[in-house]
């Protein structure tokens, strides 16, 4: 049987049977008497066919070879007795010693074990490693076997999926400093498996294999197949860290790039990973550039635009770091947290905001949001004003607000901002290291006339706490105070501009001067287990009106 025909026929039974690949049995059992007395050392070349793509998809004609990297390699005779294996190193090459004169069968397994310790697994829907065999003859005059997976065999995607796997923690193992130990990683494909593609950390119906990262490959309905969508691939690959970290406090949920009111929690965990893909293509095309599949065609670099494929064509492109602001800002949303870490990376450099994302987002378990990034990068960097102010700006500019606004320059009570009837204004909530923001306002309320005095609009996670204060001359007297107008319980979605408003309702006896002050709530300081950074800073409007 021919290469090829071993191929379609293991991509074959994968699909009929529910997976075929086939798990290798290590065995010393060999059969002296049955052994030729002509020896040579065998060496071979692995490569895989590649697929690369730029900003519209595929592009069908460039298809490069790329070595298949540390892997296991096997020659059996025909009874599966093993007479020799070996690893592949870094160039896909091996070496076989003392190989008697006879056909065997070369066998290649899809798994492979990282510098850093973690092992990288391809498995078939059913759980089964896969592994591809080529019959081969040896003879002292031909012991040289090379093996080439291309795409028209269907199972070049298998190497591909081990090969990205394997630079994502080339990255890791680069950028991560003292928390390079990566979990290992077991990678469900299957041929005809049209699920999605998705990561799990535990057994559920969607992961009826445990943790890892399932694939998409659906060619017969949808035509939507993902083996060789890198970018998808190393998104997948960040929910893996989390997961192996212990950074990720994500609800889940349904999530898309035009999304503004996700939970700030999901709009990170899928933001960090898109813009993981996208910093591991831009550090590759400085240090491994043949290892990347994305096309620089006439000079324009792919690396900050986020593609997933489906057929031929891209159905998901987008340049995150240039994403337009009108349909991707504030930190509930995915595209505007990529774009962010992406526009600080561009100030910092990879290796700084990678390091500081990681050594943060590990330490605290609580922390695992955008605030928290900032937090840990101004902490961790302790920036110059005027470097400190570089980052706020490239950052407003997706409306992603660390820093006062315009009204304001502190957070006394005898610097309030008059507010007008019916007027709104609009406001951030600043956090410093060393105070919380609070934001005064001047009402002038009519005897017996009913009043109804609100946050709204919130955005960037605001939770606001509003409090009324009457002042004689010479005292302030808290009147009413509210957190949220609301109690929703299990808030859903968590950040919709609505959830954690405040609102008071008042009828005074005097024709005053009264007193608002808003601020973050208490909750987010005197509870970080429960609510982590959800809420240390966000913007919102002010108004009141008669009722």
């Amino acid at each position: 049987m021919s290469i090829l025909q071993r191929m379609l026929f293991l991509a074959a039974c994968s699909v009929l049977l529910a997976g075929c690949g086939i798990e290798s049995i290590s065995s010393d059992d060999q059969n002296p008497s049955s052994k030729p007395n002509l020896l040579t050392t065998v060496t071979g070349q692995l490569t895989y066919q590649d697929r690369l793509y730029n900003s519209q998809g595929f592009i069908s004609e460039e298809k490069p070879l790329k070595a298949i990297r540390n892997v296991p390699v096997e020659l059996r005779d025909a009874n599966d007795l093993l007479i020799a294996q070996t690893s592949a190193d870094d160039q896909g090459r091996f070496s076989m010693p003392d190989v008697p004169e006879g056909n065997y069968l070369l066998r290649v397994i899809a798994e492979t074990e990282h510098s850093s310790g973690t092992k990288v697994t391809i498995r078939s829907a059913s759980g089964q490693r896969y592994a591809i065999e080529q019959e081969v003859f040896v003879s002292p005059t031909e012991n040289t076997l090379t093996f080439n997976a291309t795409t028209n065999d269907r199972i070049a995607g298998i190497f591909n999926m081990l090969d990205v796997m394997t630079l994502g923690l080339d990255f890791v193992d680069a950028l991560a400093l003292n928390h390079s130990t990566v979990d290992d990683l077991t990678v469900y494909w299957q041929w005809g498996r049209f699920e999605g593609t998705y990561t799990c950390h535990f057994t559920s119906s969607y992961c009826t294999q445990g943790a890892g990262i399932y694939v998409l490959s659906d060619p017969l309905v949808t035509h939507d197949t993902d083996e060789f969508d890198d970018d998808v691939l190393w998104h997948e690959f960040a929910h893996h860290l989390e997961f192996s970290w212990g950074m990720l406090d994500s609800p889940g949920g349904a999530h898309s790039l035009i999304s503004r009111s996700l939970d700030m929690r999901l709009s990170w965990s899928e933001g960090m990973a898109s813009a993981f893909s996208l910093s591991l293509k831009k550090w590759l095309r400085s240090v491994a550039p043949d290892r990347l599949s994305i096309a620089n065609d006439m000079g324009e670099d792919y690396s900050s635009y986020y593609i997933d494929t489906i057929g031929t064509s891209a159905q998901i492109s987008v340049d995150l770091l240039n994403a337009s602001s009108a349909f991707y800002r504030n930190v509930t949303n995915e595209a505007a947290v990529a774009s962010g870490i992406l526009r600080l990376q561009n100030i910092t450099g990879i290796y700084t905001t990678w390091q500081q994302l990681f050594n943060t987002l590990t330490e605290n378990s609580t922390a695992d949001t955008m605030d928290a990034f900032w937090d840990g990068m101004v902490a961790g960097l302790q920036p110059s004003s005027a470097l400190l102010e570089q980052w706020q700006w490239t950052l407003a500019a997706k409306h992603i607000d660390y820093q006062q606004d315009a009204y304001e320059s502190d957070d006394s009570v005898y610097s309030a901002l008059q507010l007008s009837l019916d007027e709104e204004q609009s406001h951030t909530l600043y956090r410093t290291v060393y105070s919380v923001d609070e934001d005064w306002y001047q009402l002038l309320l009519t005897a017996g006339q009913s009043y109804r005095i609100e946050t709204f609009n919130l955005i960037n996670g605001a939770d606001t706490e509003l409090k009324l204060y009457a002042y004689d001359g010479a005292h302030f007297t808290l009147i009413a105070s509210n957190d949220d107008a609301e109690d929703c319980g299990v808030c859903v979605p968590l950040h919709d501009g609505k959830n954690f408003a405040s609102v008071v309702n008042y009828t005074p006896s005097d024709s005053a001067i009264y007193y608002v002050s808003v601020r973050n709530a208490d909750a987010v300081y005197t509870d970080p287990i429960s609510y982590g950074y959800l809420g240390r800073y966000g913007g919102y409007s002010i108004r009141y009106q008669q009722q």
